[in-house]
């Protein structure tokens, strides 16, 4: 582990977790991020059935909605598409990670890098909320790059 992601992970550590929940959000999100860099499609449980999910596009320097789904809908696309991912060896890594506690949520925003379309997504937020014993991503949006920058 390196000293900035330990650093990210003590400072986010801080972050009050409800007494009900035994996964805390930095739980989530290093294992989220640590699954989907395997390529390994159980990350799709993260996600909540009626999360929203926000795919943008940027091209020169305008940005567009491309889709939105439900989580449920987004598991599915998970399910089906990482071995395609897996193929094309696009690994996903998070730099820059902070959290915030929102009162009832905690909001993640991260510098996602696309390894295999040679791009970082420097507006990439998640929105978590406890369910239960732990967290779940209830809204996530995303941004690719339709200019390759490889």
């Amino acid at each position: 582990m390196t000293n900035l992601t330990k650093a990210i992970l003590v400072s986010i550590s801080l972050l009050p977790v409800p007494a009900w929940c035994s996964e805390t959000p930095e739980a989530l999100f290093s294992g989220f991020a640590e699954q989907l860099k395997a390529f390994n499609p159980a990350f799709a449980e993260k996600y909540s059935n009626d999360a929203k999910i926000s795919v943008y596009g940027r091209k020169g320097g305008a940005t567009y909605l491309i889709t939105e789904h439900n989580g449920f809908e987004w598991k599915t696309w998970i399910r089906d598409m990482m071995p395609l991912v897996k193929e094309n060896e696009d690994i996903t890594t998070f730099s820059n990670i902070q959290m915030r506690n929102n009162g009832e949520a905690i909001t993640v925003t991260a510098d996602r890098r696309s390894s295999g379309q040679c791009y970082t997504d420097t507006e990439y937020t998640l929105l978590l909320k406890p369910t239960g014993d732990s967290y779940k991503i209830v809204e996530e949006r995303i941004t690719v790059y339709q200019d390759s920058h490889c």
